[in-house]
């Protein structure tokens, strides 16, 4: 069932689009993966993720991808509580990662790539 709902999401969009998305995608999820790898962020680092998802969340609403974006809105969460509050939730910010690179796997898969 989620493979269709991915499908009907895909279908929205040009292939060029969709692919430019998985691309850039793809680049942010591994460099907040990169920065969480290196240790619990700083405050320097904990903007770059929150930006990081704040971008990938964008494109995936202007695309359309409802699921990923609804994915990536609590990721963004996340790293915005631990900005604003000062709380590093370390193990779930990189749960949540894991979460949503598996689905952005997902929506790939989908396009049979």
């Amino acid at each position: 069932m989620e493979q269709l709902l991915i499908i009907q999401e895909l279908l929205q969009s040009t292939p060029e689009k969709i692919n430019r998305f998985f691309a850039n995608t793809k680049f942010l999820l591994q460099e907040n993966k990169n920065l969480l790898q290196a240790g619990s962020p700083d405050k320097d680092a904990l903007r770059t993720l929150f930006i990081n998802m704040h971008t990938a969340k964008g494109a995936a609403r202007s695309l359309q991808l409802k699921k990923f974006a609804n994915v990536l809105h609590e990721v963004e969460h996340t790293y915005g509580t631990g900005l604003k509050e000062g709380t590093i939730l370390y193990t779930q910010m990189k749960t949540e990662l894991e979460q949503a690179s598996s689905l952005l796997e997902n929506y790939y898969i989908v396009t049979g790539k």
